[in-house]
């Protein structure tokens, strides 16, 4: 679902699963893509049941937007529609710092 504005993030990002050895450092997990998690929580048998935890709202306005996250340290950081780079805390979405490298600009 594209939302104005929002970046929708999955429970599968809540609480105790970001320590360091589940860290998301790049697209697609590594560099080759493969797109696996080593992560057991999420099953066939529980993926049905799983909620949105949390969502962040960018407060840009603009066409529908989606990026996507990585997740260093503990961290999740994300760029957002107009160029800013975001940094929040994965399991409550709250926002830890951002940046924006055109601070100039009209929003």
């Amino acid at each position: 679902m594209k939302i104005r504005g929002l970046i929708p993030l999955c429970v599968c990002l809540a609480a105790g699963l970001m320590p360091a050895q589940t860290d998301w450092p790049t697209y697609g997990h590594d560099p080759g893509g493969t797109h696996y998690s080593p992560l057991l929580q999420i099953t066939a048998a529980n993926v049905s049941k799983l909620r949105r935890s949390w969502t962040y709202h960018t407060g840009e306005p603009g066409p529908p937007f989606e990026s996507t996250p990585i997740v260093v340290g503990g961290r999740m950081y994300f760029s957002t529609q107009k160029g800013r780079i975001v940094a929040l805390q994965p399991e409550t979405g709250k926002e830890i710092w951002s940046y924006d490298p055109k601070p100039a600009r009209a929003r």
